[in-house]
């Protein structure tokens, strides 16, 4: 399982988080016309670090969240929902992560056609390692 897939499976099954946005968090991109709020993610960076053993287990991501809404109440809250299920450590199939940090918080709005697409965009340092 990819790091990505594993933090786009944690999102869905955070209690709290699922009951704003349901089953609507994807990875890369969110499809136009689809209900909102909905929950994206991008893996940014993903260096592998290496010492003269080889690889180290323990990774250093940074993952870019994007919570769409039709307003910026929805936004802001399921934003922190999102941070809170996903920053903390805590095992996901076969990842294991420690305490994750947000580098950025960043809100922006979009024309859609009539509409209005209220967007918080929020970059997570992600450490994790293969689950032993």
């Amino acid at each position: 399982m990819s790091v990505t897939a594993a933090l786009r499976d944690r999102a869905k099954a955070d209690v709290a988080l699922a009951a704003k946005v349901g089953d609507r968090v994807w990875r890369d991109e969110r499809l136009q016309g689809r209900s909102t709020p909905a929950v994206t993610l991008v893996k940014i960076s993903d260096p592998l670090d290496y010492t003269h053993d080889g690889a180290q287990q323990l990774r250093d991501t940074l993952v870019q969240w994007d919570v769409w809404a039709s307003n910026r109440g929805d936004c802001d809250d399921v934003g922190d929902l999102l941070i809170a299920a996903v920053t903390a450590a805590g095992v996901q199939g076969d990842v294991a992560f420690q305490q994750s940090f947000v580098e950025a918080d960043v809100d922006s709005t979009e024309r859609a056609d009539t509409e209005t697409i209220y967007r918080r965009r929020i970059d997570v340092r992600v450490w994790w390692k293969p689950a032993e």
